[in-house]
C-alpha cells in the first residue's frame, strides 16, 4: 500500500473519528426529543386537530360516536375517550348519570355504544343529556401523550331534528375549532387544521335538519392579529365567497382542503365561511377565525432548530475538531511521530494533506449523520417532515463552521505542540464562543452608539463573520426569516455572498498558511 494512502486510513479510521460519529448521531436522537418535548408543552395542537361527533339514539338506546382527528401530515391520529353519560327530564334535578368507559378511536371508526336502559327510559322532548369526555390517550407517530388526561367541558347534546328522539352533539380536538349553528342549534362541528403546509378543514355533523348544507368560504388578510374568532347566526352574505363542498350525510368526517392564493407575504390571514341550507332561504352560519400562516408543526420545529436548538449542540460540535486537530498534528509532533512517517517515501505536503483531508472528512460526515437522524427521527417520532432545503441548510452552516474551525486548529497544530497547542485552541474556542459577542456589544455601545434593538440585532449578526462558529448562526437566520421568526431587518447584514466570502477566508488563508509552514518547519520532538 503507499504510504500516501496508508496515513490516511490511519488518521481517518481511529477512535477519535468514530466517536466523533457515534456523539453526532446521538445529538441528532438528542434534539429529536427536545423538540418532540417543546411541541408537546407548547405547540401540541400544532401535531393534531379534528372533530368528534356523539350521536344518541334513545329509542335504539346506542350513542354512535366517530372521530375525525389528524396529525400534521393529515393522516389519522389515534385518540382514547373516557365517556359518561347523563340524562335530566323537564325541570328535574335529578340527574342520571351512568359510566361508559374508555374507548378507542382511529381513522374514522365508527363506535355504537350500548346504552342501559335506567338511563334513557323513555324518549321525551324536553329530556337534557349531558356527555362528558377526558382524553386519556393521544398517539401521533411514537409520542403517547398519555400524561395530558386532558379534560374536554361537559357537552349538552341537542335534540334538534323535530323533537325526535335522537341527539347530537360535537367537540373539536385543537384551538382553532368552532361550532356552527342553524336557528340556535348546533348541528355541525368544525376545526381548522394546519397540515402539508396547507390548511384544511374538516368538519362533521350528527343531525343534518337540512340536507344537503352547501359550505361556503372566503380568505381576506387580516389587519389586527389582536381580532379574536367570532361565530354569527342568521342571515348569510354569500358575496364574495367560494364554494367549497356540501355536507350531505350525518356522522361523517369531511376534510375540505382551503385554497390561499398568493398570500405568502401576509402572516395573519382570516378564514371565513358560511353554511347555506337548501329550502330557499340564505340562512345559516357563518365565522371567522384568525389564522397564523407560520403555525404549522414544520414550522414550530424548524424555527426551534434555527434558533434555540442548534445552540445547545453546535457550540459544543467544533470541541471535536479541536481535538482532532490535536492528534492528526499536534500531538505527534511533539512525539516525534511526523519525522518517522517521513523516512517513508511521502512528502511534506502529502502528509498535511493526508491529515487535512481526514479531518475535513470527519467534519462533513458527523453533521450529515447529525442531520439525517434529527430528519428521519422528527418523522418518526412526531409524523413531522421537516424541509429537505431547511435541512440542506443547517448542515452547510453546521459543516462550515466546523471546517473553519478545524482549519483554523490545524494551523495553530502546525505552530505549536502538544499541550501549548491544546492552551492556545482552547482559548481560542472559548473567546469565539463568548468573548468575541461581550467585545463587540462593548464596542458597538462605546464607539458605535447603538442605541435601537434593529441596530442591536444587526450587530450581533455582523459578529458572526469574525467567529468560525459562526456560519452555523448565519444560516440558521435565513431559515428563521423565511419563517418570520426574524423580520427584513436581517437580511440587510446576512447575504448569501457575505456568508461565503467569510467561509473562503476562514478556511483558504489557515490552509494555505499552514502549508507553507509546516514544508519549512521542525517537526522533531
Amino acid at each position: 500500500m503507499k504510504p500516501f494512502i496508508y496515513d490516511f486510513k490511519r488518521a481517518l479510521f481511529r477512535k477519535a473519528t468514530m466517536v466523533t460519529l457515534v456523539l453526532f448521531l446521538v445529538a441528532g436522537l438528542g434534539l429529536t426529543y427536545i423538540s418532540a418535548q417543546q411541541m408537546i408543552t407548547g405547540s401540541l395542537n400544532l401535531l393534531y386537530n379534528g372533530v368528534v361527533l356523539f350521536r344518541l339514539d334513545t329509542m335504539g338506546r346506542k350513542l354512535e360516536v366517530i372521530g375525525g382527528v389528524y396529525d400534521n401530515e393529515l393522516n389519522p391520529a389515534n385518540i382514547e375517550l373516557s365517556l359518561s353519560l347523563s340524562t335530566i327530564s323537564g325541570y328535574s334535578s335529578d340527574w342520571k348519570t351512568i359510566d361508559l368507559g374508555r374507548y378507542q378511536l382511529t381513522g374514522e371508526t365508527r363506535l355504537e355504544i350500548p346504552i342501559p336502559g335506567e338511563i334513557v327510559e323513555t324518549p321525551e322532548p324536553g329530556m337534557k343529556v349531558a356527555l362528558r369526555a377526558v382524553i386519556t390517550r393521544v398517539r401521533v407517530g411514537t409520542l403517547d401523550i398519555s400524561h395530558l388526561n386532558e379534560l374536554l367541558p361537559t357537552l349538552f347534546l341537542d335534540n334538534v331534528v323535530n323533537n325526535t328522539p335522537v341527539y347530537g352533539g360535537c367537540i373539536f380536538l385543537g384551538h382553532k375549532g368552532s361550532h356552527i349553528s342553524i336557528d340556535s342549534h348546533i348541528n355541525v362541528c368544525m376545526n381548522i387544521a394546519s397540515a402539508r403546509d396547507r390548511l384544511y378543514l374538516i368538519m362533521g355533523s350528527p343531525q343534518l335538519p337540512v340536507k344537503p348544507l352547501q359550505v361556503y368560504y372566503n380568505i381576506s388578510v387580516a389587519e389586527l392579529v389582536s381580532v379574536t374568532s367570532s361565530i354569527n347566526v342568521g342571515i348569510v352574505n354569500l358575496t364574495g365567497m367560494k364554494y367549497l363542498g356540501d355536507i350531505s350525510d350525518d356522522m361523517r368526517i369531511y376534510v375540505f382542503p382551503i385554497e390561499l392564493g398568493d398570500v405568502s407575504r401576509h402572516q395573519f390571514l382570516n378564514v371565513s365561511w358560511a353554511v347555506l341550507t337548501s329550502n330557499g332561504e340564505i340562512r345559516g352560519g357563518s365565522g371567522n377565525i384568525i389564522v397564523n400562516m407560520g403555525e404549522t408543526a414544520r414550522g414550530a420545529i424548524t424555527s426551534y432548530i434555527g434558533s434555540t436548538g442548534l445552540s445547545l449542540f453546535a457550540l459544543l460540535f467544533p470541541v471535536v475538531m479541536l481535538y482532532l486537530g490535536y492528534v492528526l498534528i499536534a500531538k505527534p509532533k511533539s512525539q516525534g511521530a511526523l519525522e518517522f512517517i517521513l523516512a517513508r517515501p511521502i512528502t511534506r505536503a502529502d502528509l498535511y494533506m493526508t491529515r487535512y483531508i481526514a479531518g475535513i472528512l470527519v467534519a462533513l460526515t458527523a453533521p450529515l449523520l447529525f442531520i439525517t437522524t434529527l430528519y428521519a427521527g422528527v418523522y418518526v417520532v412526531m409524523r413531522v417532515l421537516l424541509s429537505p432545503q431547511d435541512m440542506l441548510l443547517f448542515y452547510l452552516g453546521i459543516a462550515g463552521s466546523l471546517v473553519a474551525f478545524y482549519t483554523l486548529c490545524y494551523y495553530i497544530a502546525v505552530e505549536f505542540k502538544g499541550t501549548s497547542y491544546l492552551a492556545l485552541a482552547i482559548t481560542l474556542y472559548l473567546f469565539f464562543l463568548i468573548g468575541l459577542q461581550i467585545v463587540g456589544m462593548i464596542l458597538a455601545f462605546t464607539i458605535g452608539h447603538t442605541t435601537s434593538i434593529d441596530e442591536i440585532i444587526k450587530t450581533q449578526y455582523r459578529l458572526y463573520y469574525f467567529s468560525p462558529f459562526g456560519f452555523t448562526n448565519l444560516v440558521s437566520a435565513l431559515i428563521q426569516y423565511n419563517y418570520r421568526v426574524l423580520g427584513e431587518i436581517i437580511l440587510e447584514v446576512v447575504k448569501p455572498e457575505y456568508i461565503v466570502a467569510a467561509f473562503a477566508a476562514w478556511t483558504l488563508i489557515p490552509f494555505i498558511a499552514g502549508l507553507l509552514r509546516f514544508k519549512v518547519k521542525n517537526l522533531s520532538s
